[in-house]
């Protein structure tokens, strides 16, 4: 007769393993990481980032600050302090921690650079926008030299810094770097990938705001025009200027079909728009 199949032995909780090799074993300290990030995935950012403090205090107490186990959990931790709303925070864990991976490490690590693009990207998502274009400034260049061109890495940080310099305003230098990121997406990533997608809509709506003419009711040194992206027009304002007396450095639209004075045709109010992505219900113009 064929042979069953026996259920499987759950596996060991926490206390048990604990109990077992005791409470600083690594099989202990991988358990309990797994359990921190788990809750973090299951959408209690909150408890993992409670979780990971302890874990830090222990690995740290267990093998030093500088063993590849404490370094690994202080990154997992700052990834979730952000997670959990804490932006500014986590951008700061990361600019610590970037310092003793470059001491511990070296410059050149490819573990190093990665905790300097998450220190980059927790710095942007953090509204420090000049701050992050610093480190992008200077992070891109490392990594092209260490990893390669093509590396998702590379590509990751390109987007990013476009990013960053597009919402610093320097608008000729976020469309240089777009333009220089699509060709090794198509390459690498393919035409249908979605990051490429995005940063050939940065683009059209880039260049669509610098090449239009300053548009009524916008306000003075303000370009507009219509933008298609993912097939949905959108007005795409680029530029100073104020509108309804209100400062703007990229501002938007109405919901009918691109009437460029900025009021909606159904309330008859001003939505913010970033270079052709919307903000808030209602931006995506329908027709």
């Amino acid at each position: 007769m064929p042979q069953q199949n026996q259920p499987s032995e759950p596996a060991p909780t926490i206390d048990e393993l604990a109990r077992d090799y005791g409470p600083d074993h690594p099989h202990v300290i991988a358990a309990r990481l797994d359990a921190a990030d788990g809750l973090g995935e299951a959408g209690d950012p909150v408890e993992a980032v409670r979780l990971y403090e302890e874990l830090i205090a222990d690995c740290t107490r267990i093998g030093g600050p500088d063993h590849e186990v404490t370094l690994v959990t202080r990154n997992d931790h700052a990834n979730w302090v952000g997670k959990a709303g804490d932006e500014p925070r986590a951008a700061d864990l990361f600019a610590a921690l970037a310092v003793d991976m470059e001491r511990v490490y070296g410059p050149d690590d490819p573990n190093t650079l990665a905790v300097r693009a998450g220190t980059a990207g927790w710095q942007l998502r953090a509204g420090r926008t000049d701050e992050a274009a610093r480190i992008y400034d200077e992070l891109v260049p490392d990594l092209v030299r260490v990893l390669g061109d093509d590396d998702p890495q590379v590509l990751d940080a390109r987007a990013a810094h476009a990013a960053a310099l597009r919402d610093q305003g320097r608008l000729e230098e976020a469309v240089v770097v777009y333009e220089l990121l699509l060709p090794a997406q198509l390459r690498v990533l393919g035409p249908d990938d979605e990051s490429t997608g995005a940063t050939r809509s940065q683009l059209e709506a880039l260049r669509a705001g610098a090449s239009r003419s300053p548009a009524e009711g916008i306000g003075d040194g303000a370009n507009a025009g219509v933008v298609t992206i993912d097939q949905d027009p959108y007005l795409a304002v680029v530029g100073p200027g104020r509108t309804r007396g209100r400062s703007a450095a990229g501002w938007a639209v109405s919901r009918h079909g691109g009437r460029e004075d900025g009021r909606s045709a159904l309330a008859g109010s001003v939505y913010p728009i970033l270079f052709g992505e919307p903000v808030g219900a209602g931006c995506p113009l329908t027709g």
